[in-house]
């Protein structure tokens, strides 16, 4: 109806008045001022929910009666219609009126048995001060008629029954664990103080608390990590410094990594890994009072009188030497 007048707001469009500019203008006043009008909801009148639901859709209509007692529709959805209208309905003062041809429905808010996805649409309800009241289907044919339109289109499965998401929809694991498992299989025979547990294993001999399984040796039931730093680091990398992970603390950590694997000393490992993790050192905050200003150095009056000091250590061993003492006058 408005596309003669849209045509004239066009970058390269001549401009000109003719009948079925005319026309357009016409019948736009005429729809804006002709019943059905929508207006703002009155808040101290009675609210109408009108549901009906079908094998494939649902349909539901909000309406309020006029001033002569008529129902006024105001709003039009597919579904959902207490999630689609809840800055109408929530905290409405007068119990909102859901309309519907299911007569069971009216014992919803009573009844002492229900599944968990009926306890959940509950808990959602509970926000809202409504009533069930059966119309039978005869009488129902508005809400009948949005939940069987003839254009819906029949999805795999239903959203109201899909419990776990699709695979696919999954981020990345924590951690590339079978890496990490990869270089525990191989680490396990070079360790000396496994090669006993596990020539015993290969035998098919038993040894309480130890089994070798998927190329890998186990403890209580979890994956043993042999002496390598290397690869204990990577465990804790993967636990604690990983995006998914978010720098846990100490106790969180532990938990973390106890799930799946264990080592001797686990915990004072964890515990120095993390308490030396620069990024949280970095971050956390200081309980301290704050850095007062520099204040400038008096000039001494003679050589050697105020000296700054410090050691650089770790370094390559060089003719018996592996530290520097720097001294600054």
């Amino acid at each position: 109806m408005a596309r003669p007048l849209y045509n004239l707001l066009k970058k390269d469009s001549v401009w000109k008045w003719d009948l079925a500019e005319q026309q357009s203008f016409e019948g736009l006043k005429k729809c804006l001022t002709s019943a059905p009008l929508l207006l703002q909801p009155d808040t101290t009148r009675q609210f109408y929910v009108e549901c009906n639901a079908s094998d494939y859709a649902t349909g539901a209509i909000l309406s309020q009666r006029n001033s002569k007692g008529k129902l006024a529709p105001e709003l039009l959805v597919v579904i959902r219609a207490f999630k689609e209208w809840r800055h109408l309905l929530e905290g409405s003062e007068l119990p909102v009126q859901v309309l519907m041809d299911h007569k069971n429905l009216e014992y919803f808010s009573t009844s002492q048995s229900l599944n968990k996805r009926q306890i959940r649409w509950a808990n959602f309800l509970v926000d809202y001060n409504f009533q069930i009241i059966y119309r039978p289907g005869a009488q129902n044919k508005k809400a009948d008629i949005l939940s069987r339109r003839y254009n819906l289109v029949t999805l795999e499965g239903g959203v109201e029954n899909q419990v776990l998401l699709n695979p696919e929809l999954f981020i990345a694991s924590i951690t590339q664990d079978q890496e990490i498992n990869d270089l525990i299989g191989k680490a396990i025979y070079e360790d000396d103080c496994l090669k006993e547990i596990l020539h015993k294993l290969q035998n098919k001999e038993k040894v309480l608390d130890w089994e070798l399984r998927e190329g890998l040796l186990w403890f209580q039931g979890k994956i043993f990590v042999p002496k390598d730093d290397t690869i204990r680091n990577l465990i804790l990398e993967s636990r604690h410094n990983a995006l998914a992970a978010g720098h846990p603390g100490q106790a969180r950590t532990l938990e973390l990594v106890s799930r799946s694997y264990y080592w001797p000393l686990l915990k004072k490992f964890v515990n120095s890994y993390v308490s030396h993790c620069e990024t949280c050192i970095r971050s956390k905050p200081t309980n301290q009072l704050p850095v007062g200003l520099l204040k400038p150095l008096q000039i001494p009056e003679r050589p050697w009188e105020d000296i700054a000091y410090d050691m650089i250590v770790g370094l390559p061993v060089s003719e018996g030497f592996d530290a520097i003492l720097t001294v600054i006058d």
